[in-house]
């Protein structure tokens, strides 16, 4: 057995999962070294446990990288598991050490193992093109209530809509909800009656419109790969059944029926052909 085929058992369901206990074990006590009041031997035995989940991320990605060959590189799951893990080697005396703190990050390691949050992350990620243009959309909708607010309450309230910037960020705060009505509408409705029609118009088209566009875009692109990996798994399983790839033992199985089914024809002619010399011998 190639050295190769020795380091694959790293992909098997039991191995995988153990390590996906160990990140969720190891991310908890990440969070423990945190608390405050830990005793030594506590933060000592914290330390160690972190080490020895490092020193098995380690091997794991290792056992990948033989496994796969130059294939592991083309995954860009491998390289976000790479990544990840080499942060937690940054010499703790250089200027970079503060990154180690980013260990943390090893919980993201989830992501790549478990496949309902890879589907979830790469969904997100075949949505962005999608999602930039919306949010383009967005800002030039957000500049135009922008100017139209700055003209007609920039000079009684400036510190709302007193400049291109106040206006950008009041805005911002209307369209999260935040103490919009109270802190920001009421005041301005006592001295605009007008103003409703901004602040309502504003609101519908890029708190719900907009928001609704966004989840639209992130659920299509969810959808189209459920779609695509049905897809595979159908054409992955009409492979394995057409006789192209069927196993060379049941090819010769079906070459010697074939053999047997030309060999019972031959001997159906030659028994009627006898049966038919006796009948004339008889008569």
């Amino acid at each position: 057995m190639s050295i190769q085929r020795r380091c694959s058992i790293v992909f098997n369901p039991k191995i995988q999962y153990a390590i996906l206990v160990l990140i969720v074990l190891n991310a908890l006590s990440l969070g423990l070294e945190t608390i405050n009041g830990l005793s030594a031997q506590t933060k000592q035995l914290l330390e160690d446990f972190d080490t020895f989940a490092l020193y098995v991320y380690v091997i794991e990605l290792t056992l990948k990288h033989i496994a796969q060959g130059f294939k592991f590189w083309k995954d860009g799951w491998n390289i976000f598991d790479f990544v990840i893990v080499a942060i937690a080697f940054i010499p703790a005396g250089s200027s970079l050490s503060v990154f180690r703190g980013l260990r943390i990050l090893r919980v993201l390691r989830l992501v790549s193992t478990i496949r309902p949050l890879k589907i979830i992350v790469v969904s997100l990620l075949k949505a962005i093109p999608s999602i930039g243009w919306l949010i383009l959309l967005v800002l030039i909708n957000i500049y135009l209530y922008a100017v139209i607010g700055t003209n007609f309450f920039g000079e009684r309230f400036p510190e709302f809509f007193g400049s291109l910037e106040n206006s950008f960020f009041t805005l911002f705060q209307i369209m999260t909800l935040e103490s919009w009505s109270m802190g920001i509408a009421r005041p301005i409705l006592q001295e605009f009656d007008y103003a409703y029609v901004y602040f309502v118009s504003f609101i519908l088209i890029n708190t719900f419109v907009m928001l609704n566009l966004f989840v639209g875009v992130i659920v299509n692109a969810m959808s189209n790969i459920d779609n695509e990996n049905t897809t595979n798994q159908n054409e992955n399983k009409s492979e394995t059944m057409s006789p192209k790839n069927s196993h060379p033992q049941d090819e010769d199985v079906l070459t010697e029926l074939d053999q047997l089914k030309k060999q019972l024809a031959v001997a159906n002619l030659t028994i009627e052909r006898l049966c038919s010399r006796i009948e004339k011998n008889s008569n």
